[in-house]
């Protein structure tokens, strides 16, 4: 209640705050204002001049700008970021097919050196006959070979 006692006491009201009280919590260093007092009314511009109101306007535009431009930017990362995902998941598929193929091209070519391999033994049999194919018929032979064997 003092500081309420002391402004009453200083503007002349009835009070019961007294010189020598005031003199006392002084001594004491007491603290007669705990805030600065608010902007007086006297002095502030009402209404704003035109140079503040278009400093305002321009802050509001700067703002509104940023938030389009913070706007498109997440758009445009989201579309990239989709599109990411696709390349990524076309990438995965052709490296699925490609490893497929590569597995089917290993068993091919180990299928391929099997039937090789036993070629090579077959013609190397004593029963085996070297024929010579002399003509070729689109329609009978694909002529992927000169060898003939013999039916068992």
């Amino acid at each position: 209640h003092a500081r309420s006692d002391y402004a009453k006491f200083c503007v002349g009201k009835r009070s019961p705050m007294t010189q020598e009280k005031a003199d006392l919590l002084n001594e004491i260093g007491f603290a007669w204002r705990l805030r600065e007092p608010r902007f007086p009314k006297s002095k502030r511009k009402w209404p704003p001049e035109d140079e503040e109101i278009d400093q305002g306007k321009e802050l509001q535009r700067k703002a509104a700008k940023l938030r389009r431009e913070a706007r498109d930017a997440t758009y445009e990362y989201k579309i990239a970021q989709n599109e990411a995902d696709k390349v990524a998941a076309e990438a995965a598929r052709l490296e699925a097919i490609a490893a497929e193929k590569d597995s089917l091209a290993k068993t091919k070519w180990k299928e391929a050196n099997d039937i090789g391999d036993q070629a090579i033994a077959a013609m190397s049999s004593p029963s085996c006959k070297k024929k010579k194919i002399t003509t070729f018929d689109p329609d009978t032979d694909n002529n992927d070979n000169d060898w003939a064997f013999p039916e068992n």
